[in-house]
């Protein structure tokens, strides 16, 4: 059965990837497409707090945590993450530098 689902995992993959790199082309996405695979970032700090909010909304919601966190002495480092395009743009709106 495993190999079953391989087969169709491989034949979906084969089928979905022009589709993809026509959409990568077409909408710009090349930028966010290393960035999800870890482009750019810099090297993982021991102690780091990592925030991801998959949405715009779920960056807002961090917003006053951070604050708190802040405000109840947490000196960590902490990394944003975001999964959309809006909400990596909300991200570097509400928290420049991080």
């Amino acid at each position: 059965m495993s190999v079953l689902l391989d087969l169709i995992y491989l034949l979906a993959t084969l089928i979905a990837s022009p589709w993809v790199v026509y959409r990568l082309i077409v909408r710009g996405d090349r930028r966010s497409l290393a960035a999800r695979f870890g482009a750019g970032l810099g090297d993982a700090v021991h102690g780091s707090i990592w925030l991801h909010g998959s949405s715009a909304g779920e960056i807002a919601l961090l917003v006053p945590l951070v604050d708190r966190l802040e405000r109840s002495g947490v000196t960590n480092p902490m990394v944003i993450s975001a999964y959309s395009a809006t909400g990596y743009s909300a991200a570097r709106k509400a928290f420049p530098g991080r």
